[in-house]
Formats: structure tokens, C-alpha cells, sequence
């Protein structure tokens, strides 16, 4: 009856009420690729013991690049993993196989723009930043470059802009 149903969240839940109670493993749902990574982990979180857990989640990891794997296989399941890893050098290793798949440097470099290189430094991540941002001039969305720029200087306590104008009162000469 289960592999009738077309819905995975379906065919999670009847494996999940229709396994023996001594059953801790949980795999039928687990492996249920057609869920999303976010909710297969939330059950995984729910059901399993930290040492399960942590199996699981490296596998996942794991997977998250391969054919197939993370719900959807190639630049989603990237994308997914990014939900496990983190913005991370394990993330940007992630991402780094996205934009291979893909060419989709934007995506890649918004995310770790929030990261790199206040947490950590990797040249792939500068390469993808500065690819969008070339990407943006030829455009002609100045605007917009200006704008992701300006944001991300706000992020770069390294090389932070000190303060250049100063306000003050003409009257009591106060600032």
C-alpha cells in the first residue's frame, strides 16, 4: 500500500505509524528522498539518539552533492546541505560544487559575503564576490552594485572605512 501513495510525506507518515514499535532505526522515513532536508532532520532530531543523529547528519552531508541526494539531486541538494553545514569552509565546499553545476556565482556569493572575511578567508569565495560584482556592471545595475558594496563593507571588520565627516553644531561647536 505505502509504495502506491505518490506523496512522500504520505509514505513517511504510513511507514512511520505502520513500523514495529521495536524499531528504532527509522529509515524508511529518513530515506525518504521526496521530504525536504528540513523536515527529514527535524524527525531525525525528534526520533533518533545524539549518535544516530550525528550519523545521520554526515551522511546527509555527505550526500548533499551526489546524484540524487538532498531531494533532487545536482545544485538543490547543494543548497540543502548548506542547511547542515552551515557558512562554513565544509559550506563553501558545498556551494563551490553548486556553482560548478550551476554557474550561479550570485546565490553563492551573497551567502558567504555574510562570512567571508570576517569568519574566515577562502580566494573562492573572493573569486565568486567579485564575479557578481562584475556580473552587476554588466548589467549596468550600478545601483545595485553600490548597494551590495556598501552592505558588505558593513560585514568587513578588516578592512572597515574609518569615520570621515564629522557633524557639529556652529553655534556651540559641539558634535
Amino acid at each position: 500500500l505505502r509504495a502506491q501513495l505518490t506523496d512522500p510525506y504520505l509514505r513517511a507518515c504510513f511507514a512511520f505509524l505502520t513500523s514495529p514499535p521495536k524499531e528504532t532505526q527509522f529509515a524508511a522515513v529518513l530515506g525518504e528522498q521526496g521530504m525536504s532536508i528540513s523536515d527529514r532532520v527535524a524527525f531525525a532530531c525528534r526520533f533518533l539518539s545524539d549518535a544516530q543523529l550525528g550519523r545521520f547528519v554526515e551522511g546527509e552531508v555527505a550526500a548533499a552533492c551526489l546524484a540524487g541526494g538532498g531531494g533532487g539531486g545536482g545544485g538543490a541538494s547543494c543548497l540543502d546541505g548548506v542547511l547542515l553545514t552551515g557558512l562554513t569552509p565544509a559550506g563553501a565546499d558545498l556551494l563551490e560544487h553548486y556553482v560548478n553545476l550551476t554557474g550561479d556565482v550570485q546565490t553563492a556569493g551573497l551567502l558567504m559575503a555574510h562570512v567571508v572575511p570576517r569568519k574566515f578567508n577562502d580566494r573562492r569565495v573572493l573569486c565568486w564576490i567579485g564575479a557578481y560584482r562584475d556580473l552587476l556592471d554588466a548589467w549596468q545595475m550600478w545601483h545595485e552594485r553600490a548597494l551590495f558594496d556598501v552592505g558588505r563593507r558593513r560585514f568587513d571588520s578588516v578592512n572597515r572605512v574609518q569615520q570621515q565627516v564629522h557633524v557639529r553644531c556652529n553655534f556651540c561647536n559641539q558634535s
